[in-house]
């Protein structure tokens, strides 16, 4: 928006030349592979074993900084590279865990994919080479739906009843914050919802906000649907979640996001400890 001189406000300038610069630096990190993917463990609420893990996409800068996910995220959106990343997420996976998914049939990897993720051939040709070519169970893979653009409710509903048929887990990221989220439960084939942070933060501080929490899993249990808490950062948030039947949690009170190779020691290590 131009001000009345017909000028750029400064604030409109500073985000331009922003916007500019992560666009261009994106582009040149996907030709150099300057992306990684780290996975954040989620874990059994009951035992709080790791039953599997979210993979995350992270760019880390020349001079060692990152860039926010959300902030390249959209704009990898709007310049066309999105799908790329989905690429890189999905091959990263089965480069990473081919051989552990085989040991641990019921150990999970999840990523997060935009709804048109769902209806482009490219995505789908990428999963059966990585993963389906590859000899991984599709059970043990699932995509998590954002909102950030919505579901056809035609599209929506065949590409994820599809990826079902095929095996393919369905879940619901950020669930309570989007105004028709509530509204896939009907029409779209979900596995799992993940409440969102923002509730999981609010126990112990928000009394009126974290009264909705029991009302969410209700829901969810009563369509038969799994529920993941994100977020999850203290004792006191895991031990309210777990007396509500909450089934799995994710989030710094567990462990952060780690390198592929960190995240296998602690598996292996797991399994010495449970022999």
């Amino acid at each position: 928006m131009a001000s009345a001189s017909g000028i750029a406000p400064v604030w409109l300038v500073r985000w331009l030349r922003m916007r500019g610069s992560v666009d261009r630096r994106l582009r040149a990190a996907l030709k150099l592979n300057g992306l990684k993917v780290h996975y954040q463990p989620i874990v059994d609420s009951q035992t709080a074993r790791i039953v599997g893990a979210e993979a995350l996409m992270r760019w880390q800068q020349v001079d060692g900084s990152h860039v926010a996910p959300n902030t390249f995220i959209p704009v990898a959106e709007d310049i066309g590279v999105i799908r790329h990343i989905t690429e890189i997420a999905i091959r990263a996976i089965s480069q990473d865990f081919a051989i552990w998914l085989k040991q641990a049939p019921e150990f999970t990897l999840s990523l997060n994919v935009l709804a048109d993720d769902l209806t482009d051939p490219f995505f789908h040709e990428c999963l059966k080479s990585a993963i389906e070519d590859n000899g991984i169970n599709p059970a043990q893979i699932a995509f998590e739906l954002t909102e950030r653009r919505k579901i056809s409710r035609l599209k929506g509903g065949r590409a994820t009843n599809s990826l079902s048929s095929r095996g393919y887990k369905i879940y619901l990221d950020d669930f309570g914050t989007g105004y028709s989220n509530i509204d896939y439960f009907g029409r779209l084939t979900l596995d799992k919802i993940k409440l969102d942070r923002t509730f999981i933060m609010s126990i112990g501080r928000d009394e009126r906000r974290s009264s909705l929490i029991p009302l969410m899993v209700e829901m969810a249990k009563r369509y038969g649907i799994g529920i993941i808490a994100e977020g999850v950062e203290t004792a006191e948030q895991a031990e309210f979640l777990r007396a509500l039947g909450v089934d799995q949690m994710q989030g710094w009170h567990f462990g952060r996001a780690m390198t592929a190779q960190a995240l296998l020691e602690h598996l292996r290590s797991d399994c010495v400890e449970s022999v």
